[in-house]
């Protein structure tokens, strides 16, 4: 992907789909999380899970409808 990271490939997918994302990370990013997780209701995984963990966070990305942009929302993480 050049010139482009995980998480604006994600927004455009969503901009221009409406695409469930599912986000997965094993660092603390905060910036991620605040503006994909919190403020457009995208679903985080982090790592390390296990495989029930991880069919939980893909069930509940199907089922999440996102946030129209400039909406707020609250969700959960799923460790």
């Amino acid at each position: 992907m050049p010139g482009m990271s995980g998480p604006m490939l994600a927004d455009h997918f969503w901009q221009v789909a409406g695409a469930r994302v599912l986000f997965m990370s094993g660092f603390d990013e905060r910036q991620v999380v605040q503006r994909y997780v919190v403020e457009k209701g995208f679903t985080l995984i982090t790592k390390p899970f296990q495989l029930h963990n991880l069919c939980a966070a893909v069930k509940k990305a199907i089922e999440a409808t996102p946030v129209a942009v400039g909406a707020g929302a609250a969700t959960e993480q799923i460790h």
